[in-house]
This record gives C-alpha cells, sequence and structure tokens, in this order.
C-alpha cells in the first residue's frame, strides 16, 4: 500500500467515524420551533446561538465513546472549542495574512476577523498544540446549523478550515452543514474560490 492509499484509508475510516456518530444524535439536538421562549418573551431562533453548541456537544459525547477502545485514537484526544496557534505566531503566512485583511474589510459588517480569530474551531482531534506532523492532527470539524448564515460567515469557516488542513496538515477537515441549502453552499464555496482567497496547497 503506498502513502496515498494509506491515507485515503485513514480518512475514509475517519469520516465513517463521523458518520456513525452522526447517525446517533437524536433530531431534538438539531431542530427547534421558529420561535422560542426567554423571561415570558417569544424570541427568534435567528439569535438563539446555543443551538450549534448544544449539537456539537453532542456530537463529541456519541464520538468519543465510540472511539475510546480504537487504536488508531490511542494517542490522541479530542477537544472541543479550543484555539490553535497558527495566525500570530512563527512563521507567518502571507497568503494567510492577504485573505485575512481582505475578508475583515469586504465582510467587516458581517464578521469581525480579529474576534474570529482569537476564538476556536468546532471540534479537534489532535494530539496538541506544539505537535503539527500528520500524525497527530487527526479531524477537524466546523459546523453550521442557521440556514440564514450570513455569506461574510461562511467564508470566515471556509478559511478557517483551510488553514487547518494546510498549516496544521489535519488529516480530515470537515464543513458540517445542517438545515443549509446544499446548492447555496456549492455557490458560496465558488465564490470564495474565485475572489482569490487563501486554499492553501492541493495535496495529492
Amino acid at each position: 500500500m503506498n502513502i496515498n492509499e494509506h491515507n485515503k484509508k485513514i480518512i475514509k475510516e475517519t469520516l465513517n467515524d463521523v458518520v456513525k456518530a452522526l447517525n446517533q444524535i437524536g433530531e431534538r439536538f438539531y431542530s427547534l420551533p421558529n420561535h422560542y421562549f426567554l423571561d415570558g418573551e417569544i424570541k427568534k431562533t435567528e439569535s438563539f446561538k446555543k443551538l450549534e453548541l448544544r449539537f456539537m456537544n453532542e456530537f463529541s459525547t456519541r464520538f468519543s465513546n465510540l472511539i475510546q477502545n480504537e487504536t488508531s485514537y490511542q494517542r490522541l484526544e479530542y477537544d472541543f472549542e479550543i484555539p490553535k496557534k497558527f495566525m500570530w505566531s512563527g512563521q507567518e503566512n502571507l497568503e494567510i495574512r492577504k485573505t485575512f485583511i481582505e475578508l475583515s474589510e469586504n465582510q467587516n459588517k458581517e464578521v469581525d476577523m480579529l474576534s474570529y480569530f482569537t476564538t476556536y474551531p468546532d471540534f479537534l482531534v489532535h494530539a496538541g498544540q506544539d505537535k503539527t506532523n500528520e500524525e497527530n492532527q487527526k479531524l477537524i470539524i466546523e459546523a453550521k446549523l442557521n440556514q440564514n448564515t450570513r455569506k461574510g460567515e461562511i467564508f470566515k469557516d471556509i478559511f478557517h478550515t483551510f488553514i487547518y488542513s494546510n498549516e496544521y496538515n489535519f488529516q480530515c477537515s470537515i464543513m458540517l452543514l445542517v438545515h443549509f441549502d446544499e446548492e447555496k453552499w456549492v455557490n458560496l464555496l465558488n465564490e470564495y474560490v474565485s475572489k482569490g482567497y487563501y486554499i492553501g496547497k492541493k495535496k495529492t
């Protein structure tokens, strides 16, 4: 088995584990009525920011239960919403900086990019901050559950995922979309790429 076949096998196994965990998540963790009550008042769910957190908490529980006895995960640990040091440390990547500035300027009204880059990806399986070789970087997931998520935030998450795939050599990077139109997502991804934003190097 050559290295590419080995990598493909690892990615396929990881994706299968993710799907197994997702299939165990009850509908109540990713669906809500159009309105909810807070302090006796009806609120719209688009301002209800805890849905994504609730969903990923349940996913992390299901996923950790699945992998706890699998040897391929024994050196690794899963983390939920922790920062990775990539933007402001070591040798700065000028392509990342360029996209960061352009997204800050073009999407400024939608996303505070500086604030975003002090926050965290949704879910990681890895071996720590400073071990960037591929075998120590198993999985990253970004999840979006709001079908009305603004373009600036989608671009931010695409950018984020490409950074983790390239700068930290993550074996498997997933953008998990729930209640989000597939055609809309493909159009946004194509627009992101067409604008020349950072995508890193293509892996073979």
